[in-house]
């Protein structure tokens, strides 16, 4: 949906074959049905212990990737002193963690198959926050530290990381 559909609609515009990832199965199989090389793959990135296999699975199928989008993002929310466990986790799992986790297993493979680029969305959310947006805030903040840190690591295997942080986008979500 939203930012993750137009980005996959624009990257088959480039003649790129599209491993689509979401956990909205009809989302996906609605993405799939545009022209061109789009596989849906549900997946719901909060499974944090499924994420090793699943991905080994999708390599052992596609071959290794080398351009990677890390798009995904949740913002449950409301104030601090009201905001859950269960909201704070959720954020970080699938904000950060989710793409620490793809980075951690692609990046070694993208190695062997001679480089690539990595790109994750961050948000303008990390450099200016927002009341009622602690988790969702502070961890997009988080994943530009992570992008940091990613670029620096796999410079010396021709892997490029990047970050974009948007601002407010129309999307089914805002």
């Amino acid at each position: 949906r939203g930012m993750g559909a137009a980005i996959a609609v624009r990257l088959l515009g480039d003649g790129m074959r599209i491993l689509a990832l979401d956990r909205d199965e009809a989302g996906l199989a609605t993405l799939a049905a545009q022209p061109g090389s789009i596989v849906p793959c549900a997946f719901d990135l909060a499974g944090l212990d499924k994420t090793p296999t699943f991905l080994a699975d999708l390599v052992d199928t596609y071959g290794p990737p080398t351009k990677v989008a890390l798009n995904a993002g949740v913002w449950p929310g409301g104030p601090i002193i009201e905001m859950t466990d269960e909201a704070w986790n959720l954020n970080f799992s699938v904000n950060v963690t989710s793409p620490f986790a793809f980075m951690r297993a692609l990046a070694p493979e993208m190695a062997r198959a001679g480089g690539g680029a990595i790109v994750c969305t961050a948000s303008r959310n990390a450099y200016r926050s927002s009341v009622g947006n602690a988790a969702y805030d502070a961890s997009k903040a988080a994943l530009l530290g992570l992008v940091r840190t990613a670029a620096g690591e796999f410079a010396r295997d021709n892997i490029r990381v990047n970050s974009v942080s948007p601002g407010v986008v129309s999307t089914p979500s805002t």
